[in-house]
């Protein structure tokens, strides 16, 4: 973070259109505004190297997400583009879904907290039914409601690409909880799903409890703060006894110490992280911190 504002980001979006080298910029949180955007974009369509793009956190607004969302249908080297906080807005988001229907090189895309809405959701979802390069999404506090999760629950019927998708805090409900168990039955290629602080209640975490005796790919599974009550603990403490492929869980749900103490019993030996209450948390962060260890969502 350098402040650089919009005038910083003019000088430097002008050498990128010179520059022949450089392929990682990170300009995190800099006040660039929707005019610094716009420029960084229009750079993009000459450069040809930079290859991971961070604008987190610089009020790009509709403008600036719209004017990224065209350099995409262009560029062919960015595989790694950070646009989280930017208050894009459903027009610069629905702008970068439509986008997506053309890029063939992006691989991880972050658009978390920009207000998308539901609209685009579905939009997204849409995209993600002819994308087939983009592996990493991540939706985090985008108001997407039921509707926009079950079109993208829906599209990853079809979709065989996307390795790792960010739903958290979406307002999913019981309806969007009840869509992504559906498709965890069919879809053989997701292995890290955030769905955490969706409140999707009891009836949803037992679907999803149900899914996972058969799903074989899942291996990292948040959901956190979800209402899962005792009849969705306990059904997914029974799928563990035969699910051995998730080696990630988080259930950190007020869950009762007989619901615990099965999803412990059915989780056995099989090593990687189980997460039941606040406290776990706790040890684990206080022992990755004393390691120097951190995760992608917390660095910039």
């Amino acid at each position: 973070m350098n402040a650089l504002r919009e005038g910083g980001a003019q000088a430097i979006a002008a050498a990128l259109r010179e520059n022949h080298t450089l392929t990682n910029l990170n300009l995190w949180k800099n006040s660039l505004g929707e005019g610094a955007g716009q420029a960084i974009a229009a750079a993009l369509r000459v450069n040809m190297t930079i290859t991971n793009l961070n604008l987190v956190a610089n009020s790009l607004g509709e403008g600036g997400g719209q004017a990224i969302a065209a350099v995409l249908r262009v560029n062919n080297t960015l595989t790694d583009l950070n646009l989280g906080q930017n208050q894009l807005g459903e027009g610069g988001a629905q702008a970068i879904a439509a986008a997506l229907r053309e890029n063939r090189t992006l691989t991880e895309l972050d658009l978390r907290n920009n207000d998308l809405g539901e609209g685009t959701g579905q939009a997204i979802a849409a995209a993600l039914g002819v994308n087939n390069t983009l592996t990493n999404l991540n939706l985090n506090y985008n108001a997407l409601g039921e509707g926009g999760v079950q079109a993208i629950a829906d599209v990853l019927r079809v979709n065989t690409t996307l390795t790792d998708l960010n739903l958290r805090y979406n307002d999913l409900g019981e309806g969007g909880g009840q869509a992504i168990a559906a498709v965890l039955r069919v879809n053989n290629t997701l292995t890290n799903l955030d769905i955490c602080q969706n409140y999707m209640g009891e009836g949803a975490a037992q679907a999803i409890g149900a899914a996972l005796r058969v799903n074989t790919t899942l291996t990292a599974l948040d959901l956190r703060h979800n209402d899962l009550g005792e009849g969705g603990g306990q059904a997914i403490a029974a799928a563990l006894v035969v699910n051995n492929t998730l080696t990630n869980l988080n259930l950190n749900d007020r869950l009762g110490e007989g619901v615990k103490s099965a999803v412990r019993q059915s989780w056995g030996n099989r090593g990687g992280t189980l997460e039941l209450d606040a406290v776990e948390r706790r040890q684990r962060s206080t022992a990755a911190t004393s390691l120097g260890h951190g995760t992608r969502a917390e660095r910039p």
